[in-house]
């Protein structure tokens, strides 16, 4: 995967993959203007991808392509919108208050986020598109706003307008959370210290520095480095080049009221309002206690996504959660996926849940087939064909193929050679991202099947007759899913996790959403038939 740098934009990094991005800002009813971005497709099903607490857009960019869920789901087809929520690194922008002299900017949690954010991004996106409804993937807080918008003012609208509710790490209570940076907030209580430190945001990545510092003395030691691991740990199903690249963007920023939020659920087995006090209760609610959420009334079809290894959205307190949707025909899917962190959805090694997706999506919110001129076709409501045709941007998605872009402007350029990007010989072959480490590695893999005597398609047919085969990967297809190819791999400790990470890369079929394990062994056998071939010359 290509390397995140802190000063790459979003726009820089996409290009590298021919994704056009769109910029657009969203202003809530308390006047926050929250900036967006669009991976366009013109008239086709609408995906709006939530970040969790800290982070912003960029973690769904950070993986291989197809692990990538923001890449995987526009390449599916779909018209994906990445919000950012308020205060973050790209939401720092208000009508009226300025972030760094106005104190009141930061006086929201994830609560106002649920009652402002979530339906200003819905309706903006929805009237941009001209969609009737989207589905809606939250990851962590993400999943903690639609939690509150679902029983908010806006209850109604949003079940007529999300299709699905998809739930990554669900967050509501946390009083078997795990996470160290959370765990140690509670015992020191980080929040008042915090507060006078940094009055306005906290946890930016520019504050990590001067941050980590001060948690080094007033922690006595037990955090002194912000790093990804501290917020949200991680599990061996992670990828450490992935992870690196979310750090590049990460942390992003929030309110220390939003962190307290959160740190009031770990002292209280609660999922509710902010709490002010008894007096500052009674004054903003009218109540002695805060008012709590009633989860089992949630009536937009809904997965929970968990991870037997989140230490933020812990095993135990998602089972909570459970119990309280019981019995809620709108919980449409749900699944704990072993050794998952809370990260794994965002930097895993494993695609296995992002093929569960798929599957709900084909159900809840399916891509229909588009001719080329339907795509292309400037998007003017009502219009009678013959429509007008973008035939520009047309050229230059075929040119995308052929890997060379505005050649007139550059004649001394770099191309690949024509058609690299497609696949040879009817088998799925796909360009990867550093093709002569691929082909040093074939070399290798060659030796040792030669030199040992191993018989490499052999190596999968266990694989191929196990339960877990699928109709678009029947036995004896010459195809697994990648898990499968993990677990048979006749070499994994001989190879470093780049390089099977390219592996993946060349030989992933789209159709079958697997791995072309025979592609890979004819491509091994005509290496190891290489040397006769050079005699008899």
């Amino acid at each position: 995967m290509p390397k995140i740098h802190h000063s790459e934009s979003t726009e820089e990094y996409l290009s590298k993959y021919y994704i056009p991005v769109e910029e657009h800002f969203i202003t809530t009813e308390d006047k926050y203007i929250l900036r967006s971005f669009r991976l366009p497709r013109q008239g086709a099903p609408v995906v709006l991808l939530q970040h969790g607490v800290l982070a912003s857009s960029w973690c769904w960019l950070v993986n291989t392509p197809n692990r990538s869920l923001g890449i995987s789901l526009w390449k599916m087809g779909y018209d994906v919108w990445l919000t950012n929520s308020r205060g973050n690194t790209f939401s720092r922008n208000h009508t009226e208050l300025k972030p760094f002299l106005d104190k009141q900017f930061w006086n929201y949690t994830f609560d106002d986020m649920g009652y402002f954010d979530v339906v200003a991004n819905v309706r903006y996106i929805l009237n941009a598109t001209s969609r009737k409804d989207l589905t809606f993937v939250g990851w962590s807080q993400g999943t903690s706003q639609m939690f509150v918008a679902a029983q908010g003012p806006d209850r109604d609208y949003l079940k007529s307008h999300v299709n699905l509710f998809v739930a990554l790490s669900p967050v509501t209570y946390l009083t078997h959370q795990s996470s160290l940076l959370l765990s140690v907030a509670q015992k020191f209580r980080l929040g008042v210290i915090l507060e006078k430190a940094f009055p306005y945001d906290v946890f930016s990545w520019s504050e990590l520095p001067t941050l980590g510092s001060l948690l080094c003395k007033v922690t006595l030691g037990v955090i002194c480095d912000i790093t990804v691991d501290v917020i949200c740990g991680r599990s061996q199903k992670d990828s450490s080049d992935a992870i690196l690249n979310l750090a590049a963007h990460f942390p992003a920023g929030t309110s220390i009221k939003d962190l307290d939020h959160y740190e009031q659920f770990i002292d209280y087995e609660h999922f509710g309002r902010f709490d002010y006090g008894t007096m500052g209760n009674l004054e903003h609610y009218g109540l002695e206690l805060p008012p709590e959420y009633s989860l089992s009334e949630l009536e937009i079809p809904t997965a929970l996504f968990c991870g037997s290894k989140d230490t933020l959205a812990g095993p135990k307190d998602v089972e909570r959660l459970k119990m309280d949707l019981k019995g809620n025909k709108h919980v449409v899917f749900s699944k704990e996926y072993e050794d998952y962190s809370h990260l794994t959805w965002m930097v895993g090694l494993t695609d296995e849940w992002i093929t569960d997706l798929k599957a709900l999506l084909r159900q809840y919110n399916p891509v229909r087939p588009m001719e080329a001129s339907d795509f292309y076709a400037d998007p003017v409501q009502d219009m009678m064909k013959p429509q007008v045709v973008r035939h520009l941007e047309f050229i230059r998605a075929v040119d995308g193929v052929f890997g060379g872009f505005d050649l007139e402007k550059q004649p001394v350029v770099k191309v690949p050679r024509p058609g690299h990007c497609l696949k040879k010989n009817g088998e799925d072959i796909n360009p990867c991202d550093d093709e002569a480490a691929v082909e040093q590695t074939l070399r290798r893999l060659a030796l040792m099947v030669k030199t040992r005597g191993v018989i490499f398609a052999n190596c999968f047919q266990d694989a191929e007759r196990s339960l877990d085969t699928s109709l678009l990967c029947p036995r004896f297809a010459g195809k697994v899913t990648e898990a499968q190819f993990c677990s048979h791999f006749p070499f994994m400790q001989e190879i470093s996790e780049y390089e099977l990470g390219l592996l993946l890369q060349r030989y992933y079929n789209s159709e079958a959403d697997g791995i072309n394990y025979m592609a890979m062994d004819k491509d091994l056998q005509a290496l190891v038939e290489e040397p006769l071939q050079e005699r008899r010359h």
